[in-house]
């Protein structure tokens, strides 16, 4: 049986990965213009930027967004309670009729009243309802998990790109050429070979081979998997910095 294996070793793998996300985070905030330090991990510098941005958001309509020393999704609330009270004080008109009275169901029918209105609406109302919607997204999936993959910080950082990131050509090739998060590996194996009667068999035993065939191709799949997970350990976690904030 042949076998084939393409295996950078740890430490390049380790320094690569490093290299990027601290590449892209940087031209992230750059971008954003905020800055953040490279001690933290990925996740910390991410969640970094998420309060960066919640804060100059909040700032801008004067709505309170909590204290540094809460977390993330605490002053989210906080901030998401008074963008709510603010919409309805300027637009009293549009208020929304919420039976259960949940902040983000509110939140939920205003853009949706919004969107309704379409550009019958007037630009600032516009424009406070498009504020809302995107910092609404900055909420993460899997906020409550104690840690993330690599993948998971990577749909973070790439949805802040897509939402807050806007004019330059790389910017808009980001959202739709698919990206790496790390150096990618590969483990291939071929399966063992299926013994296939002369010209003369009949038709009947062609299934049974393809059977055999399909089975060889899943053993040779599974073995490169088993390869793969032997020489590159468990996936790449880091805590989770929405439930366990640094310091």
């Amino acid at each position: 049986m042949w076998e084939f294996s393409f295996t950078p070793n740890s430490c390049e793998i380790n320094v690569l990965m490093k290299r990027n996300w601290n590449k892209e985070l940087d031209y992230v905030q750059e971008r954003l213009g905020f800055r953040s330090g490279r001690l933290g991990g990925p996740a910390q510098r991410m969640a970094q930027h998420y309060t960066a941005l919640l804060e100059r958001e909040t700032s801008r309509f004067d709505i309170d967004s909590g204290k540094s020393g809460q977390g993330f999704l605490e002053r989210f609330d906080i901030a998401l309670a008074g963008a709510l009270e603010m919409l309805a004080k300027h637009w009293p008109a549009s208020v929304p009729q919420a039976g259960t009275g949940d902040p983000w169901e509110i939140a939920r029918l205003w853009i949706r009243a919004a969107r309704a209105q379409g550009k019958e609406a007037v630009v600032a109302f516009r424009q406070q309802i498009a504020t809302l919607d995107r910092v609404m997204r900055l909420v993460p999936a899997r906020a409550e998990n104690t840690h993330l993959t690599q993948e998971q910080v990577a749909e973070r950082v790439k949805r802040l790109r897509s939402d807050w990131l806007h004019g330059s050509l790389r910017d808009k090739a980001s959202r739709f050429i698919p990206r790496a998060v790390a150096g990618r590996e590969i483990f291939m194996r071929v399966g063992r070979p299926v013994e296939v009667s002369g010209g003369d068999a009949p038709a009947s035993q062609a299934n049974p081979m393809l059977e055999v065939l399909d089975r060889h191709l899943r053993d040779a799949l599974e073995a490169a998997r088993l390869d793969g997970l032997a020489q590159l350990g468990p996936p790449v976690k880091y805590l989770n910095p929405f439930v366990h904030p640094a310091g």
